[in-house]
């Protein structure tokens, strides 16, 4: 809701699901729970400080005056950039409602937006560390790929090699038992 306890529509906005919202109090409101409070977030809080000063300002001067006006365009800005802002931690608060919580970084980074610490958040999610640890992840899923792919050409070389087996079994004709052995052949074959 907005200061004036209406409350705040965002428009045009992929992700967002009805109900969610920030409350009079600052409380960010998703799937009818709170999960942080913008009014600890010290960048938020500074923005609310130089909007009180320009609405101070802009109070105490004549409209047409210059410094008036170039502090009405700053305002302006900042009330532009104050909604963004909402919509970006509604965002935020909706993904880490929808994410799995299944690593230490991101139960930390989720513990800090909690506390109206982002940038600590952000911070905590180094964009150094998270691309060494992309790239060892992705360096090994293409070791386990060649190594199943490796796995598989054996497979169907061992398959190939009891096809062979059980045909070559059916050429024995002194062996009484080739049918039987063979047709086990053939199905070690089909099972590999």
């Amino acid at each position: 809701m907005a200061e004036d306890n209406r409350p705040i529509h965002i428009e045009g906005s992929q992700g967002i699901l009805a109900g969610n919202t920030i409350d009079a109090g600052g409380d960010v409101i998703v799937n009818g729970q709170k999960v942080t409070n913008i009014f600890q977030n010290t960048a938020y809080q500074d923005l609310v400080k130089r909007k009180k000063e320009l609405e101070e300002l802009i109070r105490n001067l004549p409209a047409e005056n210059a410094v008036c006006r170039k502090a009405g365009v700053e305002l302006e800005e900042l009330l532009n950039k104050e909604a963004q802002f909402k919509k970006d931690v509604i965002q935020l608060a909706e993904s880490f409602s929808r994410i799995n919580i299944d690593s230490e970084r991101l139960a930390q980074a989720k513990a800090l937006f909690s506390e109206g610490a982002f940038e600590e958040a952000d911070r905590l999610l180094n964009k150094t560390v998270l691309k060494r640890d992309q790239e060892a992840v992705l360096l090994r899923e293409q070791q386990l790929d060649s190594a199943l792919e490796e796995v598989k050409r054996k497979k169907e070389q061992i398959a190939d090699e009891y096809l062979i087996k059980a045909q070559l079994t059916l050429t024995q004709l002194e062996n009484p038992n080739r049918f039987e052995e063979a047709d086990q052949y053939f199905q070690e074959s089909i099972h590999t």
